[in-house]
């Protein structure tokens, strides 16, 4: 910074190197947590900051997910001809600084879903170790991929109902599984 406080070119372009590792444009899908405040035509404040807490808690171990992937991922995303452009595999965010960085949302992420309660508690854990596995493992394996994928998206409503204390009807589940 300097003595006017504005931030140099190179901060911003590492601020923006950081934004981008954590794939805030993926946070869409966390949307899905407000499904069952919707459904039950629930829009109190209390049920709306439930809802929103839940959609950042998804969003940060999202984050994180993204982060260990892409260390996961690292000597192969370095030769891809898209993926070498990612701020790890190119080197604008160095692999220590994006651990660290992992780390600190992890906790951010663990304190905000304790706010939410045990049972939510319990679906962000699970949602977390299926998403380790799922990139570590089965991403590659036709079909699975889908049954995994369609499992991560249920826990989303599965959780903003946990959240918000909404009961999911068998048909609302039933359906957005077909429909994931």
């Amino acid at each position: 910074m300097n003595g006017w406080g504005e931030m140099s070119t190179g901060s911003r372009q590492k601020i923006a190197a950081y934004i981008e590792a954590v794939r805030p444009r993926h946070w869409l899908k966390n949307l899905l947590v407000f499904v069952p405040m919707f459904a039950a035509h629930d829009f109190s404040t209390k049920t709306c900051l439930l809802s929103l807490n839940a959609f950042l808690s998804f969003s940060l171990v999202a984050s994180v997910v993204y982060i260990l992937n892409d260390l996961n991922d690292l000597t192969a995303d370095r030769k891809h001809t898209r993926k070498r452009y990612r701020p790890i595999a190119s080197g604008r965010v160095t692999v220590l600084s994006s651990s660290i960085l992992a780390g600190i949302i992890l906790v951010l992420a663990g304190i905000s879903a304790t706010w939410l309660g045990t049972q939510f508690l319990g679906v962000i854990l699970l949602y977390f170790l299926l998403t380790l596995t799922y990139t570590t493992l089965f991403k590659k394996i036709a079909y699975l991929d889908l049954g995994i994928l369609t499992c991560l998206y249920l826990f989303r409503l599965i959780a903003g109902g946990q959240a918000t204390e909404i009961p999911l009807s068998g048909w609302l589940l039933t359906f957005a599984g077909a429909l994931f």
